[in-house]
């Protein structure tokens, strides 16, 4: 399900802090790491000494068991190689800071990279980017996964090819390292995070001073997009009730 759909409305001023990440699912090595929470974004996660609950293990089974060949390899893969959760069908906010925050895409063509390869494999590698910002020494993403790969495969996929773009722009016969270690990934739990974290993104620009209103065009985020779809009104409605995540990354 979409989210941009599913949280049709924003949420009351009023925001629970004390809010909880949904249960993290344990899961025994050769059960599926595939568990389904109603409601919730479910996460599973290795823990050799844990067990899934009894209620849940029918539905996990039932979606091993329809889940293609290459959908299991990569569930697999993700579970062993990568520190993430893999939540399926979950949205992410993402952050990707560069090197030592050389503000390499302070320069347009380099920046247009980035939008272009996350605009590029979001068709390819099936999942929704809901909102993207790109500023000069950083960027944030907030995308919902879909079952064709994870939200570790993607980011390596867009970070690593971005980088040889970026050197190859900058004519480097040496590639120099171009992204600061591991993006930075948090699971959205409910819909005022949600829409809190799609304020955050669309207002960074503002924020950092490049443009001169909240809703002003900014050629290197899909500020544009919502505008068109929510109104004026819902914008800076969204913008004023909700103001900025309890987390931050300047």
């Amino acid at each position: 399900m979409d989210c941009r759909t599913r949280y049709a409305d924003p949420p009351k001023p009023s925001i629970n802090n004390e809010g909880k990440a949904p249960i993290a699912m344990n899961i025994l090595q050769g059960r599926s790491p595939c568990p389904l929470i109603a409601g919730r974004a479910p996460i599973a996660a290795i823990n050799p000494r844990g067990r899934l609950p009894r209620l849940l293990m029918r539905d996990v089974n039932l979606k091993w068991k329809e889940g293609s060949q290459a959908f299991r390899n990569n569930l697999i893969k993700g579970v062993r190689d990568m520190h993430r959760p893999i939540v399926f069908d979950g949205v992410y906010f993402i952050t990707s800071v560069t090197h030592r925050r050389k503000k390499w895409m302070a320069q347009p063509a380099l920046a247009q990279i980035v939008v272009d390869q996350w605009r590029h494999y979001e068709k390819t590698y099936e999942f929704q980017l809901h909102a993207y910002v790109v500023m000069p020494d950083h960027y944030h993403v907030v995308l919902q996964v879909g079952k064709k790969k994870t939200i570790s495969q993607i980011l390596h996929a867009v970070n690593s090819y971005t980088a040889t773009q970026i050197n190859q722009i900058l004519g480097n016969e040496r590639k120099i390292k171009i992204w600061q270690g591991n993006a930075w990934d948090k699971v959205i739990r409910d819909p005022a995070m949600y829409w809190r974290t799609i304020a955050y993104t669309l207002l960074n620009p503002w924020r950092g001073g490049l443009v001169d209103r909240p809703l002003d065009p900014y050629p290197y985020s899909n500020v544009g997009w919502w505008l068109e779809q929510k109104g004026e009104a819902f914008m800076m409605d969204l913008f004023g009730t909700i103001g900025e995540p309890t987390f931050t990354f300047e």
